[in-house]
């Protein structure tokens, strides 16, 4: 019995090893066509590069994505990352009294970058940054992809 499901283990493990070599360049062009498609929707955005980082890794399917399924991935990344956000912020709020953490989101979103922030301030104002540039993002692709639906369908 030992001898059988090893020699089936073997014998699926050569058919997987075979199928990789043919399958894989047809993913290889389809993954260049996806990040193609990412990179020329997110040249319209107001920060493309972190459009293009946050966007062609889960725009890598076998097929490129079309501009609404790239706009929900966007605003799904975007409510992600806000949540990820708040719930740093609820850990800081944890760690300090409620006021006090109230006092060092503010003072983190109007310093001027010339002024010297503490880690913790600097950390909030860079998630909140990210979350304002991905929000940006997400709505420039939002509002691509909603006037190209009114001009279909006047």
């Amino acid at each position: 019995m030992a001898k059988l499901s090893l020699s089936l283990l073997l014998f699926f493990f050569f058919i997987f090893c075979i199928n990789i070599g043919t399958v894989e360049p047809l993913s290889r062009a389809a993954h260049s066509q996806a990040r193609a498609f990412v990179e020329a929707s997110c040249r319209t955005t107001r920060y493309p590069a972190l459009c293009v980082k946050w966007l062609t890794c889960h725009a890598s399917s076998n097929t490129p994505p079309t501009a609404q399924q790239l706009t929900r991935t966007a605003l799904t990344v975007n409510l992600y990352r806000a949540r990820h956000v708040r719930l740093y912020l609820v850990k800081v709020a944890k760690e300090l009294k409620a006021t006090k953490a109230k006092e060092y989101l503010f003072t983190a979103l109007t310093e001027f970058p010339g002024q010297r922030m503490s880690k913790m301030k600097a950390t909030i104002k860079s998630k909140v940054l990210n979350v304002a540039q991905l929000t940006s993002n997400a709505l420039a692709l939002f509002h691509r992809y909603a006037a190209a639906a009114i001009e279909k369908h006047p």
